[in-house]
């Protein structure tokens, strides 16, 4: 090997090695953007409950990957909700378990009332509230709860056999604008 070509190979690795720095940096920075438009649109459209802990709001973390053989570095953003897709998408929600999915209503958070859960069944709250609650026979197999608070019906639970819920989120068109401008940010360092 003579020593222009042995020289010709190290510029071209120091080349290469600046390159997968550039990439890497970009790619990285990339990927916290579009985590910070991620939380951007979860905050604008879903607020924070009464009894709620903010795990929603702090489920995305950003994992990095390194360069790996014939693969360049690349970082990707993960919602630790499992459920996501159902508001990026909307869907139809049914309970297979039970007659009825229960749904508290907002009215009813701002009194006090939980969301039924395993800790909360539904047995324990008609328990304690039942002969203050209020039915009423709704069109489509609904049912709504409403307690009687200082002389007024509040509506507090919904009973129904299926919610449809509507697409809120748009993650997708976010992560196209970010990655189009990639290249050019790479190519400015």
């Amino acid at each position: 090997m003579t020593i222009e070509s042995k020289a010709a190979r190290e510029f071209f690795a120091a080349q290469i090695k600046d390159l997968n720095s550039a990439t890497r940096a970009v790619v990285r920075a990339s990927a916290r953007q579009f985590k910070q438009e991620i939380v951007r649109q979860v905050r604008s459209n879903f607020k924070r409950g009464l009894n709620s802990n903010g795990s929603f709001f702090k489920a995305f973390k950003i994992y990095d990957l390194d360069a790996d053989g014939s693969r360049g570095p690349a970082s990707y953003v993960r919602a630790g909700v499992p459920f996501m897709h159902v508001f990026e998408e909307g869907a139809t929600i049914t309970n297979r378990k039970a007659k009825f999915l229960i749904v508290l209503l907002p009215q009813g958070e701002k009194l006090g009332f939980k969301r039924i859960s395993k800790g909360n069944p539904w047995g324990k709250v008609w328990a304690q509230f039942g002969n203050r609650f209020v039915l009423k026979v709704l069109a489509n197999n609904k049912m709504l709860y409403s307690y009687e608070y200082q002389g007024r019906l509040t509506p507090v639970y919904l009973f129904a056999k299926s919610v449809r819920l509507k697409k809120r989120l748009n993650f997708f068109e976010s992560a196209e604008i970010i990655a189009k401008q990639i290249p050019d940010e790479i190519a400015k360092l």
